[in-house]
């Protein structure tokens, strides 16, 4: 009883914290704060609602398979924003990206 209260309570918080950071990147002007409200979804979101979903699972098995994903979303996530933000800075620069630039 108490763990489906616990369960419903952060699927609750995280549902919200992605509903914030979709309105966020919807609202922002530039690239670099629509990533910003992005991140919110990957780090904070994400980890409420699977630790929301982790109360709710009967078996060790399926909590070791919601933080196998946690930690691969936290590895990819960061590093599909950096390279976002490092092509629009180029873009903003005027470099033109070719296949002689090795700085990618």
């Amino acid at each position: 009883m108490i763990t489906d209260i616990l369960g419903a309570v952060f699927m609750s918080m995280g549902l919200f914290v992605i509903a914030v950071s979709v309105l966020g990147v919807f609202r922002m002007k530039t690239i670099l704060t629509r990533m910003h409200a992005a991140s919110l979804l990957d780090t904070m979101g994400l980890f409420l609602t699977l630790l929301g979903a982790a109360f709710f699972m009967l078996d060790v098995a399926g909590v070791l398979k919601l933080v196998l994903v946690l930690v691969l979303m936290w590895i990819a996530a960061p590093l599909t924003t950096h390279l976002i933000a490092k092509m629009e800075f180029y873009l903003r620069e005027g470099r033109l990206l070719n296949k002689e630039d090795k700085s990618l």
